[in-house]
């Protein structure tokens, strides 16, 4: 039976230590252990990049590179490789803020006995493959995804074409271009209009829901004189709810602030909302089309005295393809996509929907939609763990001939909970933190409508972050001017600057 073999890198300046650690595992049965012994930073990379090292044990504090800078350099540059801290007691703080950074594992000096150490490089093994089969198979569902909603997009815009000359071809016949026809004839080339236009629309979803999980749906944010929008899809939809004897009340404020939002995707959001609730309120029923301000946000609810919809329900009404309480037969129908697309466009626009109904009742579908107001200050939020950057920041922002409220953070975590208050237009963010990786910041920010500049020392890194979702970078260090400029054309007050090639 061979003996399982692990390469191992100690980086650990301390030669005393690095005998202990050699001996110990030494005396491990059914595991043979080549120690590759360096005592600084410099030479644990050079051997890292010659390769065939399965772990790393690393000393934080070394001739040539102290506390986290020593982990980052080494996890920055060799991801695939799994760390386990070497920490002194007063150490553990720094050491339990490098796992939520990546490292695996950390062992007190002094206390590593040959069970410690055997069962936290297996472990620490183990769980770091666990990681990487598990970051794989996300990138593959997330390429699947990407296929999947591609693959969608192209057939249903391949459908559309001869879709539409079937039903034009089919509407000449039917107005007897070509020829007279008896009622019979006529009834069936109806049905045939009804349901081509039927799916058409299917069709028409199908395309705006593959571009929106594409990531293909492009927003022109501008002001918008909100109040007039909802008195004109009153207008629009009033005909159509007196053909059922549905009473549609519009509830509006006199001074309604105007919005900044996409003005067709919004337009998208009230055409599915007011169209369900006509759906489904009865003969004679009433739909209310309400709107105020609340703080930054309009509310906007369209509320129908149709049948509700149970509560087990309400949690997946928001989710592709689900109908509640769909029956064959006549009554209202739909595709259930309508809801989804309405979600997406809401959320894209930096707002939130909801639902609110109870059977029997009726339901009241909510959104929200941020408000446009140039007289409010520009949120600004800057994350960066190095005290002095943020000082240095908020002195040049203070200089600036803008109207800005600043909040700053040192934590990556904190700056997540100042941003869900806060909602900055803008967010100046490090990508390397201490207390959390910054790709996680980035991604969670970027499910926001915040703009986000990343900043930062390390160059080669910088190229990546526009395609994790950042809108802009500036490498450190940086003149004020080169800032002003960023910031000026991500708030919209001024024009594009092209971002030069990072080397």
């Amino acid at each position: 039976m061979h003996s399982k073999q692990i390469n191992l890198l100690l980086v650990e300046d301390n030669s005393d230590e690095v005998t202990l650690i050699k001996e110990q595992l030494r005396t491990v049965k059914n595991i043979v252990f080549n120690v590759f012994a360096v005592g600084r930073l410099d030479k644990a990379l050079v051997r890292l990049a010659e390769g065939h090292i399965d772990l790393v044990m690393l000393d934080l504090n070394l001739p040539d590179s102290q506390g986290a800078d020593t982990f980052i350099k080494i996890c920055r540059r060799f991801p695939e490789i799994p760390i386990i801290v070497l920490t002194c007691v007063g150490d553990t703080t720094l050491a339990t803020r490098l796992l939520q950074e990546g490292a695996q594992d950390y062992i007190i000096k002094g206390q590593e006995s040959i069970n410690l150490l055997t069962r936290a490089i297996c472990y620490a093994i183990e769980r770091h493959h666990v990681k990487l089969s598990s970051q794989d198979a996300l990138k593959r569902l997330r390429e699947l995804n990407e296929s999947k909603s591609q693959f969608v997009a192209e057939v249903s815009h391949e459908i559309r074409t001869p879709l539409a000359i079937m039903r034009e071809f089919a509407s000449l016949v039917r107005d007897e271009t070509v020829g007279t026809l008896n009622e019979k004839q006529k009834q069936c080339l109806d049905a045939v209009l009804r349901n081509s236009d039927r799916l058409t629309n299917l069709v028409n979803q199908i395309l705006d829901l593959a571009r929106i999980e594409a990531g293909k749906t492009e927003l022109n944010k501008t002001k918008v004189d909100f109040g007039a929008l909802l008195i004109q899809f009153r207008n629009d939809f009033l005909p159509v709810c007196q053909s059922k004897g549905q009473s549609l009340i519009l509830d509006i404020p006199d001074n309604m602030p105007s919005a900044h939002c996409d003005i067709s995707s919004v337009q998208h959001i009230l055409t599915n909302l007011l169209g369900n609730a006509q759906k489904f309120a009865p003969k004679g029923g009433v739909i209310k089309l309400r709107a105020k301000g609340e703080n930054r946000f309009l509310r906007v609810d369209v509320e129908d005295n149709g049948p509700g919809i149970p509560k087990d329900a309400q949690e997946k009404i928001f989710e592709a393809f689900v109908q509640v309480n769909r029956q064959d037969g006549p009554g209202a129908k739909g595709t259930g996509l309508g809801l989804k697309i309405a979600k997406s466009l809401v959320e894209f626009n930096g707002g939130n929907i909801s639902v609110e109904s109870e059977q029997g009742k009726g339901s009241c579908f909510s959104f929200t939609i941020p408000t446009h107001d140039s007289e409010l200050p520009a949120r600004i939020l800057i994350v960066d763990d190095d005290k002095s950057i943020v000082r240095m920041i908020e002195n040049m922002l203070r200089n600036f001939d803008l109207k800005l409220e600043v909040k700053s953070s040192l934590s990556g975590f904190e700056a997540l909970v100042i941003a869900g208050e806060f909602n900055p237009d803008l967010v100046i963010l490090d990508i390397h933190l201490a207390d959390v990786r910054g790709e996680q910041v980035l991604f969670s920010l970027h499910q926001r409508d915040s703009k986000i500049l990343i900043i930062s020392g390390d160059t080669a890194s910088l190229a990546e972050v526009i395609k994790k979702g950042a809108d802009d970078y500036l490498a450190k260090p940086f003149m004020p001017n080169e800032l002003l400029d960023k910031i000026q054309f991500l708030l919209g007050i001024g024009p594009k600057i092209y971002l030069e090639p990072v080397e």
